[in-house]
């Protein structure tokens, strides 16, 4: 008897991707909770960057981006040799491979959307960093 799940199976594509984004935001708001800091204790009085810390989370994110390449590059040079030619050996193979170029899908579909966030995290640090500017000449 299988066990009992604290809530029900997506039935659909679209409900198992929203479950999957509802599960990231979890992720991204306990990751904010960690390495963002709410100058006052008070999130009206705003979000203090740490530029050299976002620098740095963009340069880990670059690594993992050589990682992800990496891992495309391997899956994508494995060749699958069946092990004979009779007919369950071909099938195998034939899933094998399936797999694989699944597992390539994936990983790129991943890479593509960790790009995304390196991007944003990009343009947010640059930004940050116009507006510090612009305030710093305001006030000279």
């Amino acid at each position: 008897m299988p066990e009992p799940r604290d809530t029900p199976a997506p039935a659909t594509p679209e409900a198992e991707q929203q479950a999957q984004d509802a599960l990231l935001g979890a992720r991204w708001r306990g990751w904010a909770a960690r390495n963002l800091t709410i100058d006052g204790g008070s999130v009206q009085d705003g979000f203090r960057v740490d530029p050299d810390r976002l620098r740095e989370t963009v340069h880990k994110i670059d690594g993992v981006l050589r990682n992800l390449d990496a891992a495309t590059r391997d899956l994508q040079s494995t060749v699958v040799e069946p092990p004979g030619y009779d007919e369950i050996s071909l099938n195998i193979a034939r899933n094998a491979t399936a797999m694989r170029d699944n597992a390539v899908t994936y990983v790129k579909t991943w890479r593509q959307q960790v790009q995304d966030t390196r991007d944003a995290l990009g343009q947010s640090l640059t930004a940050y960093e116009a507006t510090e500017s612009a305030n710093t000449a305001r006030r000279a």
